[in-house]
């Protein structure tokens, strides 16, 4: 998998998923994750956030409003994701397991989570 910042995942026509995998603040891609929502042509979506990667299990999901081609960043705010959330999520990160890895978690941590997505045996997602 190329080294990214973040992925961005479809939830639907008004609704996007952005995993953070970076430990840089949202400040740092934040343009240039505007540009990429901005190539879906959607005016009004929510989007929601996983700091997983940057967070640990506390204070992973976020969500924000999409208002033209431009993210609200003064609206971020931590949310109880939805279980659609929750599962694309497991789906990525699923895929993805080398990216655990290099998270925050601590190895316990680590390995719990890979478990847990282990349990789960869920199958690949729409990831742009």
């Amino acid at each position: 998998m190329k080294t990214k910042d973040y992925q961005i995942i479809s939830l639907g026509e008004r609704s996007f998923l952005v995993v953070v995998l970076s430990l840089e603040m949202t400040d740092y891609y934040w343009t240039a994750l505007q540009s990429e929502l901005a190539k879906y042509n959607v005016a009004d979506a929510e989007v929601y956030f996983d700091f997983l990667y940057r967070n640990g299990l506390k204070n992973r999901f976020f969500k924000t409003k999409l208002m033209g081609v431009s993210l609200l960043n003064n609206s971020l705010r931590k949310c109880k994701a939805t279980q659609e959330c929750i599962s694309a999520s497991d789906k990525f990160f699923t895929l993805h397991k080398d990216v655990i890895e290099h998270s925050v978690l601590s190895s316990i941590q680590k390995t719990f989570f890979r478990k847990k997505l282990d349990r789960t045996n869920i199958f690949p997602t729409n990831v742009l």
